[in-house]
């Protein structure tokens, strides 16, 4: 949940797009659309991350 919150107009956005789908009686679709979400706001923490993991790296 705090990935969601971290990351929330991305995965607001997101979501509202997929409770529009389930609305519709096309449920594998809706289920499709959830999976790509999850994929996009996993992807969008990576990459807000990526700038403070690679900060935090000790150089040798």
């Amino acid at each position: 949940m705090e990935e969601l919150l971290a990351n929330s107009p991305f995965a607001v956005g997101r979501a509202k797009r997929v409770m529009d789908a389930s609305a519709r009686p096309a449920l594998a679709h809706t289920l499709e659309l959830e999976v790509v979400f999850q994929e996009q706001c996993a992807a969008a923490i990576r990459e807000a991350a990526a700038p403070a993991a690679a900060t935090a790296a000790p150089t040798t």
